[in-house]
């Protein structure tokens, strides 16, 4: 229920606290699916359709992404779509206790895992199809 008195509403703790943490989370995120060279930027223009400053802002936790390149990002991105799945999943992301926090945190890790993993069966997957190491080589 929202006060009855006064402006703010109540504030979330951990991942969703701010757009500060928002934006370094999915840096982090971008960074360890793409890694942190011109490469990634390339690949986030390619996924996202933005521009190469937007990309740069996202990997240099400037920014986080607007709603419309965000989806973008959890259709085509592995890590970034296992994130968000962790935290609907995870009752934590409705807790506001410090408690939650802490738990939040772990939804997060074990997402992000989920994620890491996706992402190496994908790449697994796309080197098996590649004839430069196919199984003829």
């Amino acid at each position: 229920m929202l006060q009855k008195k006064g402006r703010k509403l109540p504030v979330w703790k951990g991942v969703l606290g701010g757009r500060d943490t928002f934006a370094r989370t999915i840096a982090d995120l971008l960074r360890k699916e793409h890694g942190d060279s011109h490469r990634a930027i390339k690949q986030l223009i390619r996924q996202t359709n933005a521009s190469e400053r937007t990309a740069k802002n996202w990997l240099s936790a400037q920014h986080a992404p607007h709603t419309l390149f965000f989806l973008r990002l959890v259709v085509s991105s592995p890590v970034i779509r296992a994130f968000v799945l962790g935290l609907i999943e995870g009752q934590a992301s409705n807790s506001l206790s410090p408690e939650g926090d802490r738990i939040t945190r772990s939804v997060a890790a074990e997402a992000h895992a989920a994620g890491e993993a996706a992402f190496d069966a994908l790449t697994r997957d796309a080197r098996n199809s590649d004839p430069k190491y196919g199984p003829d080589r």
